[in-house]
Protein backbone atom coordinates (compact mmCIF):
# COMPACT_ATOMS: atom_id res chain seq x y z
CA UNK A 1 0.00 0.00 0.00
CA UNK A 2 2.94 2.61 0.31
CA UNK A 3 3.25 5.59 2.67
CA UNK A 4 -0.69 6.33 1.72
CA UNK A 5 -2.86 3.43 2.22
CA UNK A 6 -6.21 5.58 2.69
CA UNK A 7 -5.52 7.57 -0.66
CA UNK A 8 -4.68 4.14 -2.10
CA UNK A 9 -7.49 2.85 -0.88
CA UNK A 10 -9.64 6.03 -1.67
CA UNK A 11 -8.80 6.20 -5.38
CA UNK A 12 -9.62 2.42 -6.00
CA UNK A 13 -12.89 3.11 -4.13
CA UNK A 14 -14.12 5.97 -6.60
CA UNK A 15 -12.97 4.50 -9.62
CA UNK A 16 -15.29 1.80 -9.28
CA UNK A 17 -17.71 4.61 -7.68
CA UNK A 18 -17.47 6.00 -11.22
CA UNK A 19 -19.82 3.60 -13.01
CA UNK A 20 -22.80 4.63 -10.20
CA UNK A 21 -22.01 8.09 -9.03
CA UNK A 22 -22.43 11.94 -10.53
CA UNK A 23 -18.99 13.44 -11.99
CA UNK A 24 -19.48 15.87 -9.39
CA UNK A 25 -20.25 13.62 -6.45
CA UNK A 26 -16.71 12.17 -7.16
CA UNK A 27 -15.13 15.08 -7.15
CA UNK A 28 -16.41 16.24 -3.62
CA UNK A 29 -15.98 12.33 -2.24
CA UNK A 30 -12.55 12.94 -3.52
CA UNK A 31 -11.69 16.31 -1.76
CA UNK A 32 -13.17 15.39 1.23
CA UNK A 33 -11.74 12.30 1.51
CA UNK A 34 -7.93 13.74 0.70
CA UNK A 35 -8.53 16.07 3.38
CA UNK A 36 -9.52 13.10 6.06
CA UNK A 37 -6.28 11.05 4.75
CA UNK A 38 -4.27 14.14 5.90
CA UNK A 39 -6.06 14.63 9.21
CA UNK A 40 -5.03 10.33 9.85
CA UNK A 41 -1.34 11.06 8.78
CA UNK A 42 -1.50 13.75 12.00
CA UNK A 43 -3.54 11.52 14.20
CA UNK A 44 -1.17 8.67 13.39
CA UNK A 45 2.00 11.19 13.96
CA UNK A 46 0.47 11.98 17.57
CA UNK A 47 0.19 8.55 18.63
CA UNK A 48 -3.36 8.96 18.58
CA UNK A 49 -4.28 5.96 16.04
CA UNK A 50 -2.18 2.71 15.27
CA UNK A 51 -3.26 2.83 10.96
CA UNK A 52 -4.11 4.79 8.51
CA UNK A 53 -5.11 1.99 6.19
CA UNK A 54 -8.83 1.74 6.29
CA UNK A 55 -9.12 -2.33 5.89
CA UNK A 56 -7.35 -2.55 9.68
CA UNK A 57 -9.72 0.56 11.12
CA UNK A 58 -10.93 0.03 14.43
CA UNK A 59 -13.56 1.99 17.03
CA UNK A 60 -10.05 3.60 18.28
CA UNK A 61 -9.34 5.38 14.45
CA UNK A 62 -12.82 6.20 14.52
CA UNK A 63 -13.32 7.67 18.09
CA UNK A 64 -10.34 9.73 17.45
CA UNK A 65 -11.80 10.88 14.14
CA UNK A 66 -14.98 11.79 16.45
CA UNK A 67 -12.51 13.60 18.88
CA UNK A 68 -10.76 15.45 16.19
CA UNK A 69 -14.23 16.89 14.56
CA UNK A 70 -15.50 17.94 18.11
CA UNK A 71 -12.24 19.81 18.83
CA UNK A 72 -12.28 21.66 15.44
CA UNK A 73 -15.83 23.12 16.28
CA UNK A 74 -17.77 21.03 13.51
CA UNK A 75 -21.09 21.15 13.67
CA UNK A 76 -22.84 17.74 14.58
CA UNK A 77 -24.89 17.22 11.22
CA UNK A 78 -21.28 18.13 9.51
CA UNK A 79 -19.85 15.16 11.58
CA UNK A 80 -22.60 12.85 10.70
CA UNK A 81 -21.94 13.36 6.77
CA UNK A 82 -18.24 13.07 7.51
CA UNK A 83 -18.57 9.49 9.09
CA UNK A 84 -21.21 8.71 6.45
CA UNK A 85 -18.21 9.39 3.51
CA UNK A 86 -15.98 7.55 5.57
CA UNK A 87 -18.20 4.69 5.85
CA UNK A 88 -19.08 4.39 2.75
CA UNK A 89 -15.57 3.33 2.15
CA UNK A 90 -14.46 0.93 5.35
CA UNK A 91 -17.95 -0.94 3.45
CA UNK A 92 -16.24 -0.91 0.32
CA UNK A 93 -13.15 -2.04 1.96
CA UNK A 94 -15.25 -5.00 3.95
CA UNK A 95 -14.69 -2.96 7.27
CA UNK A 96 -18.07 -2.98 9.27
CA UNK A 97 -16.53 -1.04 12.63
CA UNK A 98 -18.74 2.03 11.89
CA UNK A 99 -21.73 0.11 11.63
CA UNK A 100 -20.91 -1.94 14.96
CA UNK A 101 -20.16 1.65 16.72
CA UNK A 102 -23.67 2.80 15.35
CA UNK A 103 -25.28 0.01 16.31
CA UNK A 104 -23.94 0.19 19.93
CA UNK A 105 -25.41 4.21 19.30
CA UNK A 106 -21.17 5.39 20.04
CA UNK A 107 -22.12 7.93 17.20
CA UNK A 108 -22.71 11.60 16.49
CA UNK A 109 -26.72 11.60 15.71
CA UNK A 110 -28.00 14.60 12.79
CA UNK A 111 -30.08 17.40 14.73
CA UNK A 112 -33.11 19.17 12.90
CA UNK A 113 -31.84 22.20 11.61
CA UNK A 114 -33.25 25.43 11.07
CA UNK A 115 -34.78 25.58 7.19
CA UNK A 116 -33.89 28.55 5.59
CA UNK A 117 -36.44 29.89 2.84
CA UNK A 118 -37.50 33.13 1.70
CA UNK A 119 -41.02 34.96 1.51
CA UNK A 120 -43.04 35.86 -1.54
CA UNK A 121 -42.00 39.27 -1.10
CA UNK A 122 -38.04 38.60 -0.51
CA UNK A 123 -38.20 36.55 -3.74
CA UNK A 124 -40.25 39.15 -5.80
CA UNK A 125 -37.43 42.18 -4.75
CA UNK A 126 -34.56 39.57 -5.66
CA UNK A 127 -36.29 39.16 -9.33
CA UNK A 128 -36.55 43.23 -9.53
CA UNK A 129 -33.17 43.54 -8.53
CA UNK A 130 -32.20 41.49 -11.66
CA UNK A 131 -33.47 44.68 -13.44
CA UNK A 132 -30.18 46.43 -12.74
CA UNK A 133 -28.55 43.72 -14.85
CA UNK A 134 -28.40 45.15 -18.53
CA UNK A 135 -28.46 42.49 -21.59
CA UNK A 136 -28.01 39.27 -22.09
CA UNK A 137 -26.62 38.40 -18.60
CA UNK A 138 -29.45 40.54 -16.91
CA UNK A 139 -32.14 38.10 -18.89
CA UNK A 140 -30.42 34.82 -17.61
CA UNK A 141 -30.26 36.07 -13.71
CA UNK A 142 -34.23 37.26 -13.98
CA UNK A 143 -35.10 33.68 -15.69
CA UNK A 144 -32.92 32.31 -13.14
CA UNK A 145 -34.40 33.91 -10.10
CA UNK A 146 -37.67 33.40 -11.08
CA UNK A 147 -37.38 29.59 -11.87
CA UNK A 148 -35.77 28.29 -9.11
CA UNK A 149 -38.24 29.50 -6.30
CA UNK A 150 -41.00 28.95 -8.25
CA UNK A 151 -40.31 25.45 -9.63
CA UNK A 152 -38.43 23.70 -6.72
CA UNK A 153 -35.32 22.68 -9.32
CA UNK A 154 -31.94 22.35 -8.30
CA UNK A 155 -28.97 24.37 -9.63
CA UNK A 156 -27.91 21.09 -12.00
CA UNK A 157 -31.65 20.45 -13.06
CA UNK A 158 -32.31 24.24 -14.58
CA UNK A 159 -28.88 24.65 -15.63
CA UNK A 160 -28.26 21.42 -17.53
CA UNK A 161 -31.84 21.83 -18.83
CA UNK A 162 -32.59 21.55 -22.81
CA UNK A 163 -34.93 23.77 -25.01
CA UNK A 164 -37.32 20.97 -25.12
CA UNK A 165 -38.11 20.50 -21.73
CA UNK A 166 -39.78 23.68 -21.19
CA UNK A 167 -43.58 23.63 -22.80
CA UNK A 168 -44.91 26.66 -22.68
CA UNK A 169 -48.15 26.05 -23.52
CA UNK A 170 -48.86 22.99 -21.09
CA UNK A 171 -46.36 25.35 -18.90
CA UNK A 172 -44.26 22.47 -17.46
CA UNK A 173 -40.24 21.59 -17.52
CA UNK A 174 -39.20 18.43 -17.81
CA UNK A 175 -36.43 17.19 -15.22
CA UNK A 176 -33.58 15.31 -17.16
CA UNK A 177 -30.59 15.74 -15.07
CA UNK A 178 -32.42 14.77 -11.54
CA UNK A 179 -29.64 14.53 -8.63
CA UNK A 180 -28.54 10.76 -8.20
CA UNK A 181 -29.83 10.18 -11.67
CA UNK A 182 -27.06 7.62 -12.25
CA UNK A 183 -28.73 5.62 -9.00
CA UNK A 184 -32.14 6.67 -7.37
CA UNK A 185 -32.87 9.81 -9.12
CA UNK A 186 -36.19 9.60 -11.53
CA UNK A 187 -36.69 12.08 -14.44
CA UNK A 188 -40.02 13.95 -13.40
CA UNK A 189 -42.35 17.10 -14.90
CA UNK A 190 -42.54 20.15 -12.64
CA UNK A 191 -45.10 22.92 -12.94
CA UNK A 192 -44.23 26.58 -14.00
CA UNK A 193 -47.18 28.08 -12.06
CA UNK A 194 -48.67 31.77 -13.42
CA UNK A 195 -46.76 34.32 -11.47
CA UNK A 196 -43.77 33.75 -13.81
CA UNK A 197 -44.81 32.40 -16.90
CA UNK A 198 -44.62 36.09 -17.82
CA UNK A 199 -40.72 36.15 -16.85
CA UNK A 200 -40.14 33.18 -18.76
CA UNK A 201 -41.95 34.57 -22.25
CA UNK A 202 -40.19 36.82 -21.71
CA UNK A 203 -36.52 35.15 -21.29
CA UNK A 204 -37.48 33.12 -24.60
CA UNK A 205 -37.95 36.28 -26.84
CA UNK A 206 -34.72 37.01 -25.56
CA UNK A 207 -32.99 34.06 -25.81
CA UNK A 208 -34.10 33.60 -29.58
CA UNK A 209 -32.63 37.29 -30.02
CA UNK A 210 -29.40 36.57 -28.55
CA UNK A 211 -28.57 33.09 -30.29
CA UNK A 212 -30.44 35.39 -33.78
CA UNK A 213 -27.18 37.50 -33.16
CA UNK A 214 -24.48 35.13 -33.06
CA UNK A 215 -25.99 33.27 -36.38
CA UNK A 216 -27.79 30.73 -34.46
CA UNK A 217 -31.73 29.33 -35.39
CA UNK A 218 -31.98 27.47 -32.40
CA UNK A 219 -29.60 25.34 -30.18
CA UNK A 220 -30.12 22.02 -27.52
CA UNK A 221 -29.46 24.31 -24.15
CA UNK A 222 -32.45 25.95 -22.55
CA UNK A 223 -29.54 28.50 -20.98
CA UNK A 224 -26.89 28.73 -23.33
CA UNK A 225 -23.57 29.85 -23.21
CA UNK A 226 -23.18 31.50 -26.48
CA UNK A 227 -19.97 32.76 -28.40
CA UNK A 228 -19.04 32.90 -32.04
CA UNK A 229 -18.18 29.21 -33.01
CA UNK A 230 -20.97 27.62 -30.49
CA UNK A 231 -23.26 27.24 -27.75
CA UNK A 232 -22.50 25.05 -24.46
CA UNK A 233 -23.76 24.91 -21.01
CA UNK A 234 -23.24 27.28 -18.17
CA UNK A 235 -20.77 26.65 -15.20
CA UNK A 236 -22.12 25.94 -11.67
CA UNK A 237 -19.27 28.41 -10.68
CA UNK A 238 -20.66 30.58 -13.09
CA UNK A 239 -23.64 30.74 -11.86
CA UNK A 240 -22.62 31.56 -8.72
CA UNK A 241 -20.96 34.31 -9.68
CA UNK A 242 -24.27 35.80 -10.54
CA UNK A 243 -25.89 34.71 -7.38
CA UNK A 244 -23.44 37.15 -5.86
CA UNK A 245 -23.75 39.61 -7.74
CA UNK A 246 -27.54 39.72 -7.60
CA UNK A 247 -27.40 39.07 -3.67
CA UNK A 248 -25.02 42.40 -3.76
CA UNK A 249 -27.58 44.44 -6.20
CA UNK A 250 -30.91 43.07 -4.06
CA UNK A 251 -28.98 43.63 -0.53
CA UNK A 252 -30.34 40.38 0.64
CA UNK A 253 -28.08 37.30 1.86
CA UNK A 254 -29.29 33.89 0.36
CA UNK A 255 -28.14 30.29 -1.18
CA UNK A 256 -29.64 28.87 -4.70
CA UNK A 257 -30.82 26.38 -2.45
CA UNK A 258 -32.94 28.47 -0.19
CA UNK A 259 -34.78 28.98 -3.47
CA UNK A 260 -35.87 25.13 -3.47
CA UNK A 261 -36.84 25.91 -0.08
CA UNK A 262 -38.76 28.09 -0.23
CA UNK A 263 -40.66 26.85 -3.28
CA UNK A 264 -41.70 24.23 -0.41
CA UNK A 265 -42.77 26.76 2.16
CA UNK A 266 -44.65 28.78 0.38
CA UNK A 267 -46.58 26.20 -1.91
CA UNK A 268 -47.07 24.45 2.07
CA UNK A 269 -48.06 27.96 3.02
CA UNK A 270 -50.89 28.62 0.76
CA UNK A 271 -52.25 25.12 1.42
CA UNK A 272 -51.00 22.63 -1.07
CA UNK A 273 -50.58 19.10 0.47
CA UNK A 274 -47.29 17.80 1.39
CA UNK A 275 -46.99 14.85 -0.73
CA UNK A 276 -47.86 17.06 -4.10
CA UNK A 277 -44.67 19.11 -2.77
CA UNK A 278 -42.65 16.31 -2.27
CA UNK A 279 -43.50 15.11 -5.90
CA UNK A 280 -42.69 18.07 -7.65
CA UNK A 281 -39.45 18.42 -6.04
CA UNK A 282 -38.71 14.87 -6.75
CA UNK A 283 -38.51 13.08 -3.21
CA UNK A 284 -38.91 9.81 -2.99
CA UNK A 285 -40.82 10.37 1.03
CA UNK A 286 -42.23 13.38 2.45
CA UNK A 287 -39.62 13.01 5.39
CA UNK A 288 -37.10 14.43 2.76
CA UNK A 289 -39.10 17.73 2.17
CA UNK A 290 -40.44 18.17 5.95
CA UNK A 291 -36.78 17.35 7.14
CA UNK A 292 -35.17 19.78 5.18
CA UNK A 293 -37.16 21.96 2.97
CA UNK A 294 -40.48 23.18 4.47
CA UNK A 295 -42.59 22.62 7.18
CA UNK A 296 -46.05 23.07 8.22
CA UNK A 297 -46.42 26.14 10.19
CA UNK A 298 -48.14 26.41 13.53
CA UNK A 299 -50.37 29.28 12.16
CA UNK A 300 -51.17 26.54 9.76
CA UNK A 301 -51.69 23.60 11.75
CA UNK A 302 -54.67 25.62 13.80
CA UNK A 303 -56.60 26.71 10.73
CA UNK A 304 -56.64 23.36 9.04
CA UNK A 305 -57.62 21.35 12.46
CA UNK A 306 -60.67 24.15 13.33
CA UNK A 307 -61.55 24.40 9.90
CA UNK A 308 -62.23 20.37 9.93
CA UNK A 309 -64.68 21.65 12.91
CA UNK A 310 -66.27 24.52 11.79
CA UNK A 311 -69.48 24.26 11.89
CA UNK A 312 -72.24 25.95 8.79
CA UNK A 313 -73.45 28.94 9.43
CA UNK A 314 -77.07 28.06 9.90
CA UNK A 315 -75.78 24.64 12.23
CA UNK A 316 -76.93 26.36 15.43
CA UNK A 317 -80.20 26.98 14.57
CA UNK A 318 -80.89 23.89 13.49
CA UNK A 319 -79.47 22.07 16.58
CA UNK A 320 -79.78 24.52 19.90
CA UNK A 321 -77.46 22.07 21.75
CA UNK A 322 -74.61 22.87 19.12
CA UNK A 323 -74.25 26.50 20.33
CA UNK A 324 -74.84 25.75 23.63
CA UNK A 325 -72.06 22.96 23.89
CA UNK A 326 -70.13 25.58 21.93
CA UNK A 327 -70.76 28.46 24.95
CA UNK A 328 -69.68 25.52 27.64
CA UNK A 329 -67.05 23.97 26.20
CA UNK A 330 -65.01 27.50 25.55
CA UNK A 331 -65.19 26.42 21.74
CA UNK A 332 -66.66 29.97 20.79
Amino acid sequence: MGRYPFLTFTYRYLEEARAYLDEGTIKERKRTLKHFNQVFMQLKANGKIGTTDPTKFTEQEVREFIVWMKKKGIDVNTQVNYLSFLNQLLVWCGNATIGRMRGKRLLPRKKEKEINSLSEQEVNHIIESTGKIGGWRGEIARFLCAMYPYTGLRLKELRLAQRSDLNDVKWTIWVRHPKGERRYGVQRTAPIPPPIRPIVRQYLKARKKQLIKYGFDECEQLIPKITPSGTDYYSDKTIWYLKHKISELAGTDFKIKDFRATFAQVHIDRGVQLQAVSKAMGHRTTQTTERYYARIRDVSMFKQINGVWQEPDDASAENPEIEKWKTLSGYV
